[in-house]
């Protein structure tokens, strides 16, 4: 049974979560900048490099969000969400660590990917533990074990909004590795920014 969520307590989860009891006001939409080593399609755009390819699109919100209050607000002036898709074909295993990745505008705004530890946390003080763990541990990417030769995995990527009025981002995937080898991939976005009044 779902433990009382009040809308004060969601706010102040969201507000602790951002760091600042001061309300994001903008949404912003990702647009895809091609580059010499990327494919655009729409929203999605697709990388390749030594047999590893990582596609990268962001969406409204993940399919979980209808059942947590705090990803509910309509516009979404808290998070920014993208699916990934990691395929592996380089013919050796591939580590994965989504705590170096991060998204940094031209405001010199960093975010890093909420983790598994920070979103377990948050969801605890509302939740009973049966209704998030095996959402978290099948939905959002966190560090995993190695993606084998010939597989893929797709999960979501949670980042807190920008508070700035940044026009461009890059969201950089760093330091994963095959065989010891390191190997990093970076998405350049134009953004388009709604205010929200």
């Amino acid at each position: 049974m779902r433990k009382p969520a009040p809308f004060i307590i969601t706010l102040f989860f969201l507000a602790a979560l951002n760091g600042t009891a001061r309300e994001h006001r903008y949404t912003y939409q990702f647009e895809p900048i091609a580059t010499p080593l990327s494919f655009v399609l729409g929203k999605r755009v697709i990388i390749s490099s030594k047999g590893v390819t990582v596609s990268l699109e962001q969406i409204h919100k993940p399919d979980f969000a209808d059942k947590f209050e705090i990803f509910q607000a309509e516009p979404d002036i808290y998070f920014f969400y993208f699916k990934i898709t990691i395929r592996n074909r380089s013919g050796q295993p591939l580590e994965v660590n989504p705590i170096f990745f991060s998204a940094l505008d031209d405001r010199r705004e960093f975010r890093k990917p909420l983790n598994y530890d920070q979103l377990y946390r948050m969801l605890g003080k509302m939740y009973p533990e049966s209704e998030f763990k095996g959402i978290l541990e099948k939905e959002l990417l966190d560090f995993c074990s190695p993606i084998r030769n010939g597989d893929e995995k797709t999960a979501i990527l949670i980042f807190r909004n920008f508070r700035e009025k940044g026009k461009k981002c890059i969201i950089k995937l760093d330091a994963m590795s095959m065989g010891g080898r390191p190997l990093a991939f970076s998405f350049p976005y134009n953004l388009k920014r709604t205010e929200i009044r």
